[in-house]
C-alpha cells in the first residue's frame, strides 16, 4: 500500500510543502505560446455573478460520460494505491491525482471552465493543482488565496466539479457570497493583534532560515481566528453549493468557504477540486504568505514547470498523494 502523509497547512499543497527548508525555486519552462481555451465564453450572467458575487455555476459542463470515466478511474486508483477509508468506506482525499490519471486531468481542464477563467484572469488558466474527495471535508471557513497567493492578486480560482447530485446532508461546500469583495486580509492584520507572535516571526525573517512549520501554523491559526471573527461581526451567512452532477462551482481567490458538517455520514460527496492560477502570475506558497505577508518582497517567488496537454498547460508533477486517516486534519 502506497501512503504518503506530507505536512501541509489545511491540505491545500501536499506537494510544496516537501521542500519545507529550502528555497522552492523550479526553473520555468514554458512549452510554447499561452493555450487559448477552446470553450465558449462565460455569458453576461455567469460575468456579473463572479463580479458581484465571487463565484459562477457553470451547469452540466462536464458530459456525464466523462464523470462516469472518472469515477471508474478513481475507484481502479484507490484499489492500486491504498489510502484510508471511513467507517462506511468512503475513501479519504487524494491530492494531485491528475498527474497519474489521465481522465482526472480531462476533467479538470474542462473547455467550459478554462474559456471561463480566462475571461475572469485577463489570460490563460493553468491547472495547479487537484483534490479529489468521495467525502465532504468538513473544512473550516478559509480563504484560498493564503494558501496559493498571486500577484496580480486576483488571477488565482478555484473549481468544484460535481460527479454526483450534491445532497444537503452530506457536507456540501459553502461559500460567504460577496466575500471576495471585503477588504483583504493580510497576515500583518493578525500580526498586528499579537505582538508576541509578530516579534517571532519578525525574527525569524531576520535570522535568513527556511521555513518554521511550526510558526507557519502558529500564524495560520491567528489569521484564521480573526477571519472568524469578521464573519461573525458581519453576521455572514454560510450558503451550501447545493449543484448536480456535472457542473463546475467556480470561486474567486478570496472567496470565503469551506465545507459544511456532514449531518448524514453514510452519505458521499464525490467531487473534484481544481485550482488554477493565471500563466504569468508570481506565487508564493502559504508559508511564504503567513512568514513574510506583511513584506513578501524578503520571500523568493515559485516558479513552476509547466506540461502540455490537448486541453491546457498543466504544473507538472510526478504522483498523486493518497492520506492514511480521517480529513480530520482540515480543522484548525
Amino acid at each position: 500500500m502506497r501512503q504518503r502523509t506530507i505536512a501541509s497547512l489545511a491540505g491545500k499543497l501536499p506537494v510544496l510543502a516537501r521542500s519545507v527548508g529550502r528555497d522552492l525555486l523550479w526553473k520555468a519552462r514554458d512549452l510554447g505560446t499561452a493555450a487559448i481555451p477552446a470553450g465558449p465564453p462565460p455569458t453576461t450572467d455567469e460575468q456579473d455573478d463572479y463580479r458581484q458575487k465571487g463565484w459562477a455555476l457553470l451547469r452540466g459542463a462536464v458530459p456525464e460520460a466523462e464523470i462516469d470515466l472518472l469515477k471508474e478511474r478513481i475507484a481502479r486508483f484507490r484499489a492500486r494505491a491504498g489510502g484510508g477509508v471511513d467507517e462506511h468506506g468512503n475513501g479519504m482525499r487524494i491530492g494531485l491525482l491528475h498527474a497519474e490519471e489521465r481522465q482526472s486531468l480531462e476533467v479538470a481542464l474542462n473547455p467550459r471552465a478554462r474559456a471561463f477563467l480566462a475571461w475572469a484572469f485577463g489570460g490563460e488558466p493553468v491547472l495547479f493543482g487537484s483534490l479529489t474527495f468521495d467525502i465532504g471535508s468538513e473544512q473550516e471557513a478559509h480563504i484560498d488565496a493564503a494558501f496559493f497567493y498571486t500577484r496580480p492578486d486576483d488571477v488565482m480560482a478555484g473549481c468544484w466539479t460535481a460527479l454526483e447530485d450534491i445532497h444537503p446532508e452530506s457536507g456540501p461546500l459553502f461559500y460567504i457570497e460577496g466575500s471576495h469583495l471585503w477588504p483583504r486580509q493580510l497576515a500583518a492584520d493578525a500580526l498586528a493583534e499579537d505582538p508576541a507572535l509578530a516579534a517571532r516571526v519578525r525574527a525569524h525573517a531576520a535570522s535568513g532560515a527556511g521555513h518554521d512549520l511550526a510558526l507557519s501554523n502558529a500564524v495560520y491559526l491567528a489569521y484564521i481566528a480573526l477571519l472568524h471573527r469578521r464573519i461573525a461581526e458581519r453576521g455572514a451567512v454560510k450558503t451550501p453549493a447545493l449543484i448536480r452532477k456535472g457542473d463546475i462551482f467556480i470561486w474567486h481567490g478570496w472567496l470565503v468557504h469551506g465545507g459544511l458538517p456532514r449531518a448524514d455520514r453514510t452519505r458521499s460527496r464525490r467531487s473534484m477540486v481544481a485550482h488554477f492560477i493565471r500563466h504569468d502570475a508570481q506565487f508564493w506558497d502559504q508559508h511564504a504568505f503567513f512568514l513574510h505577508g506583511d513584506d513578501l518582497t524578503q520571500a523568493r517567488c515559485t516558479r513552476f514547470a509547466y506540461r502540455g496537454a490537448p486541453r491546457g498547460r498543466y504544473i507538472k508533477y510526478h504522483q498523486a498523494v493518497t492520506f492514511p486517516g480521517s480529513d480530520g486534519h482540515f480543522k484548525a
